[in-house]
């Protein structure tokens, strides 16, 4: 385990490794070495950079943190989805079994009752299909919802991370092509 020595108080003190630099420096031994000695003292350094350190640390989690809030939501969503698609077709095929019992049952009663049975059944298969019609576009209109509201969130993480990205690509191009030429 490595230590570093922070001055405290006139003297050197130990365990700086465990309190950000700002707990550990002490007001009193910065003010008397003056601001400019401040500034080149090496463990002042190495305390400003871990404190950096530090927070850069701080600020990567919240980020990874809210893209599993963001991503445990998603998941949410498409749980609800699959679900009511699920529903849906159990209800059909349902039906669709229950249609043939139906027909079965009505083609052995006779000739004569089969055309007004075969009427109110092509009714109220219509109105069955429309209600089926009926759910299958409210659910394709979920999904299309959805798949929208996603790409709009990964449109504005990209936009965020931009900058970043674009920097760290023309920095890679440019010392790509700044060895190329070497040779």
């Amino acid at each position: 385990m490595s230590k570093s020595l922070v001055r405290a108080r006139g003297g050197l003190r130990m365990n700086a490794l465990h309190h950000p630099a700002s707990q550990v420096l002490s007001r009193r031994s910065l003010a008397g070495s003056g601001p400019r000695a401040a500034q080149n003292l090496p463990w002042e350094r190495i305390a400003l950079m871990d404190n950096r350190v530090y927070s850069l640390g701080k600020e990567v989690f919240n980020i990874g943190k809210e893209m599993r809030d963001l991503a445990t939501k998603v998941d949410l969503g498409f749980v609800r989805l699959e679900n009511q698609i699920n529903t849906v077709q159990s209800t059909f095929a349902s039906q669709i079994s229950n249609l043939h019992g139906f027909m079965d049952s009505k083609i052995s009663t006779g000739q004569s009752s089969l055309d007004t049975e075969v009427s109110n059944f092509k009714t109220s298969v219509g109105k069955q299909i429309w209600t089926v019609q009926r759910i299958l576009g409210v659910t394709f209109f979920v999904v299309i919802v959805v798949v929208l509201i996603c790409g709009y969130i990964i449109h504005e993480v990209l936009q965020f991370y931009k900058i970043r990205i674009m920097g760290a690509l023309n920095a890679a191009a440019h010392a790509w092509s700044g060895q190329k030429n070497k040779y």
